[in-house]
């Protein structure tokens, strides 16, 4: 035992991932060294006048379809979110037991998250980026369906509060790891799932929108790629610097109003 936690302590991730494959009794140990110095990396500032205009735009009910473009959004609307969140709560949570999937139901799971709500594109094809979203999220369901299995325990583990995002992302790419045409592709799939299935704890994943705003007001440069740690700092600085404001303001706020507040800023404001 002496001798492994001697190994664990001097190898990097990579290292561990390669000497213990293809157990998955690495993924506990692969994150350690982040996760004690985690909090308090990305401090925001100077965002404020943004935020307030958010709010501003929220209580006049501008993010609604068809509504005034006179507030600080502008003619973007986003009231689709919430439509696709009602869905997630209504069609998939009460139907699904997301932390312990059953391989048979992975088929029809899929198929009811790939839902368009108010949109006549399919919201996790529609984050994703249209038409190439429409692509990845066709390679994902193909990927899904060659082990109903494996997906079952992947998926299941995704959703499992109970244990560290950062793993929980880890395992999902290494199953994952084959579609799509970038690594940040394939966090922006996972933070999908979590952000409607958790949306108070998890903020979707867009290098292009995180770049722009915590660029601009953390002086923060974002990297790009399947950064899971990156992904738990910034995560954590929309939960904990941004959210507590909307909370104050709205009764529903959910990260979901995060997401659309950096979506307009980086298309409206950002240079």
């Amino acid at each position: 035992m002496s001798e492994f936690l001697q190994f664990i302590s001097a190898a990097d991730s990579e290292t561990i991932k390669e000497t213990l494959q293809p157990s998955d009794g690495y993924y506990p140990f692969i994150r350690w060294r982040e996760e004690g110095t985690i909090e308090g990396d990305i401090q925001l500032s100077g965002h404020e006048d943004h935020l307030d205009g958010y709010i501003t735009a929220k209580r006049n009910d501008a993010f609604q379809e068809n509504s005034t473009d006179d507030f600080w959004n502008g003619d973007y609307w986003e009231s689709w979110k919430n439509a696709y969140l009602a869905h997630v709560e209504s069609e998939i949570k009460p139907h699904y037991d997301l932390t312990d999937l059953d391989p048979e139901s992975i088929a029809s799971l899929l198929d009811d998250l790939h839902e368009s709500a108010t949109l006549p594109t399919p919201i996790p094809s529609y984050m994703l980026g249209g038409r190439q979203g429409g692509i990845l999220w066709s390679e994902f369901k193909e990927r899904s369906l060659e082990n109903t299995e494996e997906t079952a325990d992947v998926l299941s583990y995704l959703f499992d509060e109970s244990e560290d995002i950062g793993v929980r992302l880890d395992r999902f790419v290494e199953w994952y790891g084959t579609i799509g045409t970038s690594d940040g592709q394939l966090l922006s799939l996972a933070t999908i799932l979590l952000t409607f299935v958790y949306p108070r704890e998890y903020v979707f994943y867009k290098w292009s929108l995180m770049n722009s705003f915590f660029g601009d007001f953390a002086t923060y440069d974002v990297d790009t790629g399947f950064d899971t740690s990156q992904y738990w700092k910034l995560n954590l600085a929309c939960r904990e610097q941004l959210l507590p404001v909307l909370d104050q303001e709205f009764d529903d706020a959910t990260l979901l109003d995060v997401h659309s507040l950096l979506y307009v800023y980086h298309n409206k404001y950002a240079d």
